[in-house]
């Protein structure tokens, strides 16, 4: 059975439907800063962020 264009085209439009309807489910808000919290901790990459970031704020009070 081969698809026609117009199939193609109305199952691409389908998905793009859902898509759209699951992004406005999202929850996007001021709030979201505090879902992310704590999302790295005790991890090398967020103990290597924290690092560098002492870094880096210790070399700019350096005169």
């Amino acid at each position: 059975m081969q698809t026609t264009l117009e199939q193609r085209v109305a199952d691409l439009e389908k998905q793009v439907e859902e898509l759209r309807q699951r992004e406005s489910k999202r929850s996007v808000g001021a709030k979201d800063w505090q879902q992310a919290v704590g999302m790295l901790e005790d991890s090398p990459f967020a103990r290597e962020a924290v690092a560098l970031g002492e870094a880096y704020r210790r070399s700019q009070t350096q005169p």
